[in-house]
């Protein structure tokens, strides 16, 4: 039987938008808005609320049920209001691990992302801090809106009957601390390969160009958010920046703090997620993160936790494979003499949720491969409007875009990369957040 450690006092959470705090009678007209509401209510509740005094009895039931510890419902609300605009949560919670989703949110915000943003919130707080082991949620099959959220939540269908479809999402799905067993595996044989020099995608193309457009750094503080076995930590170090670096698998981080201090470099080296940055509010003059942000599941809260860690003014540097090419189905053409002339690519609207993709350093030779198995990575797409909206709906303000493309005297160097000029393989951008 698991441990469920249900909250003592109530938890309040935010995303990148929305601040999640409990129910309260202050909240009855807009729960009465909602319940009132057809087009919202029809989807949980048998009959629409005729009278405001039913809503305080739903605002009741849920302070009682979380002071038994029988379910935990949020209000939502946006950043510095106080007006809730629907509600999320466990409506109940078992001693069995499980937890029961509930959610609805006003018909005016329908459509805008805000209640994937909230969901991936509690989800992770209810697998992480409360122990649940397994989560369902049960939708009218003509729902496909709420349907469509869930499938890409990760919630696997478990059966449809009497016209609802019923939702399972268990702990241990591919979340961060998932992710963290893959780059565990991968991690020995990735140092050992890319400090022998077949990561040329990354030495000769996506960090030049990172560099590039990277401001001057000299003299701030920054953190270096999934930083692997410490490359490009160690050349913002050399840039002057004092460097706070972190990443989920221990065995990266072993790595790089062996190699930073053999360099002489002051770097501070943590294994912890992107997901719960272990840093104060207003800590940093600068994030960046080097092809890391796209490999985590909860996109959500790493974008809001960046935001939350850096100074007003400060800014947030990343790079990620690039939406638009890097697609579920993604095959490469060539002409007889193997130089690549066009990317087939396909199923862009389709987000990966996880799904396993086996791969190796096209540069690397069979001899340095011995004794090394190729890379398992979880795949996490998402479409290039989801990024910019996410960012800017964060309260960044987006600076610079760049899709770096190998000249060809860097192609004659490194003939691999020649098919980098066809499309763009990177996509990097500089927010920054308001002062």
């Amino acid at each position: 039987m698991p441990h469920i450690n249900f909250p003592e006092s109530f938890p309040i959470l935010n995303t990148a938008r929305m601040t999640l705090r409990q129910v309260t009678h202050d909240d009855q007209m807009s729960i009465f808005a909602n319940f009132s509401d057809a087009e919202v209510s029809g989807w949980f509740l048998d009959r629409p609320l005729e009278d405001p005094k039913q809503a305080l009895e739903f605002i009741d039931k849920f302070q009682k049920d979380f002071r038994q510890g029988n379910g935990i419902t949020w209000a939502i609300t946006f950043k510095g209001q106080e007006k809730s605009i629907g509600t999320c949560g466990f409506d109940a919670v078992r001693r069995d691990g499980v937890g029961e989703l509930g959610f609805d949110l006003s018909r005016d915000q329908w459509g805008s992302g805000l209640m994937r943003e909230c969901l991936s919130t509690i989800l992770v707080y209810g697998f992480g801090k409360m122990g649940l082991t397994r989560v369902e949620a049960d939708i009218l099959s003509h729902n496909i809106r709420a349907r469509n959220l869930l499938e890409k939540l990760g919630f696997q269908l478990e059966r449809v009957e009497n016209d609802r479809h019923y939702y399972f999402l268990n702990k241990g799905a591919m979340d961060h601390n998932r992710v963290r067993e893959y780059w565990n595996k991968n991690a020995d044989a990735w140092t050992h390969l890319a400090r022998a020099g077949y990561d040329t995608y990354r030495n000769h193309l996506n960090t030049p160009a990172f560099l590039d457009m990277l401001p001057d750094v000299r003299g701030l503080n920054g953190v270096d958010i999934g930083c692997g076995e410490g490359y490009n930590t160690r050349l913002l170090a050399e840039k002057g920046a004092h460097m706070t670096a972190l990443d989920i698998s221990d065995v990266f981080v072993h790595h790089a703090h062996r190699e930073n201090a053999s360099r002489g470099l002051d770097i501070r080296s943590l294994n912890a997620s992107a997901v719960e940055l272990p840093f104060a509010s207003l800590s940093f003059d600068f994030a960046a993160a080097f092809m890391s942000l796209m490999d985590i599941a909860e996109t959500e809260q790493v974008i809001s936790e960046a935001f939350r860690v850096l100074k007003p003014g400060g800014f947030l540097q990343f790079s990620i494979m690039h939406p638009s090419y890097d697609t579920p189905h993604r095959v490469k053409l060539e002409h007889e003499n193997g130089i690549a002339y066009a990317y087939e690519v396909g199923d862009y609207f389709h987000e990966m949720q996880g799904e396993v993709q086996t791969w190796q350093f096209s540069a690397a030779i069979a001899d340095d491969m011995k004794g090394f198995e190729p890379f398992q990575i979880p795949r996490f797409t998402r479409t290039l409007s989801h990024w910019i909206n996410l960012l800017m709906d964060s309260g960044f303000q987006i600076e610079r875009i760049a899709e770096p493309r190998p000249s060809d005297q860097v192609v004659a160097e490194h003939p691999n990369l020649q098919d980098a000029q066809v499309v763009p393989y990177f996509l990097i951008i500089r927010v920054r957040k308001p002062v």
